[in-house]
């Protein structure tokens, strides 16, 4: 299935990876490289992760704080949000 990023999981992608560069260098990227794991699995498997009570499906990170929240819609899946899991949970995006 085809992944895409909404802007607003593009945008918490890209300044989390800018955190962690700003903290080591190279961390950054091997947080992308982590997300881009991650939509693999989703992309290769949808249903792998479960469902939260909105519908959407939460896939962990395994090594940063991060959840990959998406929606599957017929042929595509949407990728709503990268989540930092110590954010307050009420803000999680729907």
């Amino acid at each position: 299935m085809r992944i895409n990023l909404l802007a607003r999981a593009e945008i918490e992608m890209d300044e989390s990876a800018f955190y962690y560069d700003s903290q080591s260098i190279g961390l950054g990227s091997n947080f992308l490289s982590e997300v881009e794991h991650i939509c693999g699995l989703i992309s290769r498997n949808p249903k792998r992760f479960p469902k939260n009570f909105d519908g959407f499906r939460e896939a962990p990170m395994r090594r940063f704080p991060f959840l990959i929240i998406y929606k599957i819609d017929k042929n595509d899946l949407y990728v709503t949000s990268v989540f930092h899991t110590r954010r307050n949970p009420s803000n999680k995006p729907k």
